[in-house]
């Protein structure tokens, strides 16, 4: 009985593992694509911070469209700004 359950949980196993999967297309008009994307880390350490800023691509073929000379002000919640 032992060796029937072990056989069983083996196939289903398989049969999991080589599922065919769909893979999922998202529709995004091209308008979209003029997006400012800013990403970054900043703490509250005394440290370097980063910061850098890109317009979105095509999901399709993604490339790092990198944008310069943007002036970047960063708020906490005590009304505190940061210059970068």
């Amino acid at each position: 009985m032992l060796r029937i359950k072990i056989i069983v949980i083996f196939w289903v196993f398989i049969i999991i593992i080589h599922s065919c999967i769909i893979p999922y297309e998202p529709a995004i008009p091209t308008k979209t694509m003029n997006k400012y994307v800013v990403s970054g880390g900043v703490t509250d350490n005394n440290e370097i911070q980063t910061v850098s800023v890109s317009k979105a691509s095509n999901v399709r073929d993604p490339e790092y469209n990198k944008v310069t000379g943007c002036y970047i002000r960063i708020f906490d919640d005590k009304g505190n700004q940061y210059e970068m």
